[in-house]
């Protein structure tokens, strides 16, 4: 990729950070079939208290050399994130994705091979909530329960859950997780409307200390876009949280610049934890969906405000702001990106993620190899 293209993609991420469905489908390689089987919903019916978490699954068998591409599809009309497989012989691979509900609902869900005619087969679900809706967060505090199995629920809040207005903006999702009783240990995930379940993280409740936390998940957003967040509590006993729906209207304006505001004293420290897709093969014609979650993390201290920005092959995006409340022991938040770039070549690009007053950036770099559409 030459330095003109480069920066014409970055000007155009600007307007485009978030992603969205892809807007026209993409040919996988020629040279590999793939078909999809074993599509099953788990439970396929759900009845009892909600917000509930539904699974699904399907099996994607494909033959020959380059990479397969696919999504999954809902009747609801809304699609997943394109992701990939490389494949060189046979390769068997399980694809899954979650989506949480929490009203009466019924539908199916199927995968899309891109540049194969046709969905797989159907994988229907039905959810039945029974009784009211019972939401635990600050002003509803969950009761202790010592000597009983352990409880744990969550509940998402997104701010501002409609914006419009200049992009790119931030929209924080922040999460607050109870437990009946101390110590305990949660694990849990995020869901995401288009990119399904992300990776397992867990949340320590001490001895002695309380029995509610809460946490924080920025997200940059550059276009025009919607959806929703939500956690699925992984550990017996948890109930998910309800989605956190937003919208964001981009429109037309100069954009914030936050100022710097760490303490010298408290160095912040970044890591990139996921890059999805990692690699990329396939037709350069058509916009790559990209997402990538870092962690920033500081030692024990007072409340401090961290500027941290992500930088694409020496390109920086905005400054975004994250706030730590006063704790006495290390803290951790988890900060997310979505993004859109239309290559103008194979190339080997570099994203980082960088905190002000922190140490070494972190780098991750993901390749992007061309292929050209059969004809």
């Amino acid at each position: 990729m030459n330095r003109t293209a480069l920066l014409l993609s970055c000007v155009a991420l600007g307007w485009s950070l978030a992603v969205a469905p892809a807007a026209a489908a993409t040919p996988a390689s020629a040279a590999v079939k793939a078909t999809v089987t074993q599509v099953k919903t788990g439970p396929a019916k759900t009845a009892g208290k909600c917000p509930t978490t539904v699974g699904f699954s399907a099996v994607v068998t494909a033959r020959g050399r380059g990479t397969v591409r696919y999504r999954w599809v809902r009747s609801d009309g809304s699609k997943g994130v394109v992701q990939s497989v490389r494949v060189k012989g046979t390769r068997m691979v399980t694809v899954r994705d979650r989506q949480t509900f929490d009203r009466d609902t019924s539908g199916w869900q199927a995968v899309e091979i891109i540049g194969k005619k046709g969905l797989s087969g159907k994988a229907p679900f039905n959810v039945t909530c029974e009784g009211p809706i019972q939401v635990w967060d600050l002003a509803h505090p969950l009761p202790p329960a010592p000597g009983k199995p352990l409880v744990a629920t969550a509940h998402v809040d997104v701010t501002p859950p409609v914006h419009t207005g200049p992009c790119p903006t931030t929209v924080k999702f922040t999460a607050t997780i109870q437990v009946s009783y101390v110590p305990a240990t949660v694990n849990y995930r995020w869901i995401d409307s288009v990119t399904g379940e992300g990776r397992t993280e867990s949340l320590v409740f001490a001895v002695g200390g309380p029995r509610v936390k809460q946490f924080a998940l920025p997200m940059g957003v550059g276009s025009t876009t919607s959806g929703w967040k939500a956690i699925r509590i992984l550990d017996p006993g948890g109930q998910d949280s309800g989605r956190a729906v937003y919208q964001v209207t981009c429109g037309t304006g100069p954009s914030p610049s936050p100022t710097p505001t760490t303490p010298p004293w408290l160095v912040p420290q970044v890591h990139i934890t996921s890059l999805v897709p990692k690699d990329y093969e396939g037709p350069c014609a058509y916009f790559i969906d990209y997402q990538a979650e870092g962690s920033i993390e500081l030692p024990a201290g007072a409340a401090q405000t961290v500027t941290y920005w992500w930088t694409l092959d020496g390109q920086k995006w905005d400054n975004y702001l994250i706030a730590f409340p006063a704790s006495t022991s290390a803290r951790r938040q988890t900060v997310s990106l979505t993004w859109k770039l239309k290559p103008n070549g194979s190339d080997s690009l570099p994203l980082s993620l960088t905190a002000a007053g922190g140490g070494t950036p972190s780098t991750q770099t993901f390749t992007i190899t061309c292929v050209d559409d059969p004809q």
